[in-house]
């Protein structure tokens, strides 16, 4: 639907007074009905539309700005009005009613460069007045006869996108503000041409506005660039796509490691819905949803977070799987526990269906109405906890075909001890689309499973996709083939960025981390001291035959935790397990880096290891003799590289992720690129790497 605003071209009655001999009184008639084309656009006309005040408040938006002014042409002769304290003015004299047919063109803003084919679009959007100039809008008339009472009604519409983004929180480690966004338009001109132009957006408060050039959107294009109250800097990749007369309206937080940015709620761009006054009025781009505490307050109905649904009917919201309740909702969650598996509910969650839902944690329980502001995952912890008795067998979510659900700052916490054999897994994946962002997955047991049905304790995928970033993986047991069990072959595949795998135990044999029978590609993270029970040498970090791609990641084989007969990863492929710029070391350095099955490991080069066995190395590669000197410190192993090292560049890993691919999946590198942005120039914790000089592993101090 396309946005109009509506001007009036009036004419305006051109009178003389005739007096005769005998003083009679003379009728006063025009010379020339509707000649002079004069503009009226008030506020209060019933077809008028809004123009100028993209900023202002509803009842501002009625009107235009003294000194606004509007191009019209008829053909033949080109004006400009100019709004004064009597409404519009012609340049000169104006536009007249001379012939028809006549087709009528307008434009706004009638300013140097600017036309009714073309726009270049203003770079300096930070005030009322310079946005105003950006709202490019153009109409097209054609007039066959004289219109009654000699009125042009023109309808212009918009030929820019509006870009709304709400701040709804930022770390305290940056200084818990923003200092500055730039928010970027895909081109600089219309028609659609040009790079990107970088805005110097409208700001007030913590929302920030610009209008953009409508475009098809680019994964690999910054959109936003922060600026925090501390000075560190931070951008946001992949512009959007937009159209002209729509409006898109954001959330972002913006974390210590890691930016989480909405998808966009769009609206119409229409009369009335402009950007009110200060912004402090405006929509906020919040997603419908519910407000949950650990304990229901007011009705409990959800609608905010004085009716507050508590832990059971969260619960039971969720087992209900209602797409009419719950597709396209987020459910904002306030810091606490809420038990999902309990002596009642051993059966957990089990969601499908066509749905789309997001599970948002870290609200402060004091929040108000429905404010999304407060939010602090590390303050305002939020936990999926489990109460149910040892002998429960069960998992805490199962999620099937369709289902497309998002976990944002979330803890899944099974609460069992390691010494302890339990029945419960995390996550079990048939089908869906899953998203962790901010989350962590901890003390899940199936220990006392049996070996085929218990393996993968914290996740296992057996159809489906996962993307996990800023996952910790923690404290789980199993009984064997991995914490996380990829199961699903080529009915999927996962992707890994700024994760940790630590203190993980498999009792009896094979992967301890990972079992990878699948397809994944895995980005900054690390893989430490995880153990196995098993004595008699069959186990390993990692094991499996999928297809697998890992870069800028450390995995650290303790020979203490594990046995080395297996090596630190265990392949049982055919060809496509690449490694580029990552760590696989072991404290034993005679432990093999690969134990080959079949197939071959591939170095992708500038990859640190010890034994070589089972791997086709690169003459750029790294290789150590003996021990590799570390600290782990903050979920990262941290190292000085010595001064003859190979260094990657950010181009030459950028360059392997985007070519990988397998059969099923040709364009996986290529997803798993657009899917990680500018995280593949930071490293695990966030730090941002020389792009000439990236250090192999998780942990890169910027050389």
């Amino acid at each position: 639907m396309k946005t109009f605003r509506y001007f009036y071209l009036l004419t305006a009655l051109m009178t003389f007074s005739a007096c005769g001999d005998d003083e009679e009184t003379q009728i006063q008639v025009p010379e020339t009905d509707f000649t002079h084309v004069k503009i009226d656009a008030m506020v209060g006309r019933s077809s008028l539309f809004t123009r100028s005040n993209p900023m202002g408040e509803t009842a501002k938006q009625s009107e235009f700005n003294k000194g606004d002014k509007l191009s019209v042409n008829n053909g033949r002769t080109h004006v400009v009005y100019t709004m004064g304290d009597d409404g519009w003015t012609a340049t000169g004299e104006g536009l007249k009613w001379e012939e028809f047919p006549t087709t009528f063109q307008a434009y706004y803003p009638a300013a140097e460069g600017v036309s009714f084919q073309s726009f270049t679009l203003p770079a300096d959007q930070a005030s009322a007045e310079k946005i105003a100039l950006a709202d490019y809008m153009t109409s097209t008339r054609k007039i066959d006869a004289m219109p009654g009472e000699g009125k042009l009604i023109l309808d212009m519409a918009r030929q820019t996108a509006r870009v709304i983004v709400n701040v709804s929180g930022v770390d305290a480690s940056l200084g818990g503000s923003l200092s500055s966004m730039k928010i970027y338009s895909q081109y600089a001109s219309i028609p659609a041409s040009g790079t990107a132009t970088t805005i110097a957006s409208y700001v007030s408060g913590h929302t920030y506005a610009a209008l953009v050039v409508p475009g098809e959107g680019s994964d690999n294009q910054v959109f936003l660039e922060l600026t925090t109250a501390n000075g560190t800097k931070k951008t946001v990749t992949g512009i959007r796509a937009t159209t002209a007369g729509k409006s898109y309206a954001y959330n972002i937080y913006v974390g210590e490691n890691s930016i989480e940015l909405s998808e966009p709620i769009v609206t119409d761009w229409e009369e009335g819905s402009t950007l009110p006054g200060d912004l402090q009025e405006i929509e906020k781009p919040i997603a419908p949803g519910y407000y949950v505490k650990p304990t229901a307050t007011g009705n409990a109905s959800g609608t905010d977070w004085e009716n507050a649904m508590g832990a059971n009917e969260l619960r039971d919201l969720l087992k209900r799987q209602s797409a009419e309740e719950l597709d396209g909702k987020t459910i904002y969650l306030a810091g606490g526990e809420y038990p999902l598996v309990t002596n009642e509910l051993t059966t957990g969650i089990e969601l499908g269906g066509k749905m789309v839902i997001t599970l948002q944690g870290g609200y402060n329980p004091q929040s108000e109405g429905k404010s999304v502001t407060d939010r602090n995952i590390q303050a305002y912890v939020t936990s999926f906890t489990n109460t149910a008795s040892l002998n429960a067998i069960t998992r805490m979510f199962k999620l099937g075909t369709d289902l497309d659900i998002t976990f944002n700052g979330i803890t899944l916490d099974g609460k069992y001890k390691k010494d302890q054999n339990g029945h419960l897994r995390g996550i079990q994946v048939e089908g869906c689309t899953l998203n962790m962002n901010n989350c962590v997955i901890k003390n899940f047991n199936t220990g006392a499973v049996d070996n085929g049905d218990g393996q993968g304790s914290a996740l296992r995928l057996n159809a489906g996709f996962i993307k996990l970033n800023k996952v910790e993986i923690i404290d789980n047991v199993g009984p064997s083939r991995g914490t996380i069990n990829l199961n699903c072959g080529d009915n999927g595949y996962s992707f890994f960025n700024n994760c940790l795998f630590k203190g993980n135990i498999i009792r009896l044999y094979w992967g301890v981390a990972i079992q990878s029978n699948g397809n994944a590609c895995i980005n900054n993270t690390t893989i430490y001291n995880n153990k196995s029970e098993n004595t008699t040498g069959q186990c390993a970090t990692i094991n499996g035959s999928g297809n697998v791609l890992f870069v800028n990641s450390t995995i650290y084989h303790n020979k203490e935790l594990i046995s080395k007969e297996m090596g630190i990863y265990r392949y049982e492929g055919t060809n496509n397990l690449q490694f580029m710029n990552s760590i696989i070391v072991s404290s034993n350095a005679t432990v093999p880096t690969f134990k080959q099955e079949n197939g071959q490991c591939t170095s992708k080069g500038y990859n640190v290891s010890q034994n070589t066995t089972g791997f086709a190395t690169n003459e750029n590669d790294n290789l150590i003799n003996g021990p590799w000197s570390f600290n782990y410190n903050n979920g990262v192993c941290e190292w000085n590289a010595p001064s003859d090292m190979h260094f990657a560049t950010k181009s030459a890993v950028t360059s392997v992720v985007r070519a990988y691919k397998t059969d099923n999946f040709p364009t996986m590198g290529q997803d798993f690129a657009n899917w990680l942005g500018d995280d593949l120039g930071k490293d695990q914790n966030g730090n941002i790497r020389n792009p000439n000089k990236m250090l192999p592993g998780a942990y890169d101090p910027g050389l």
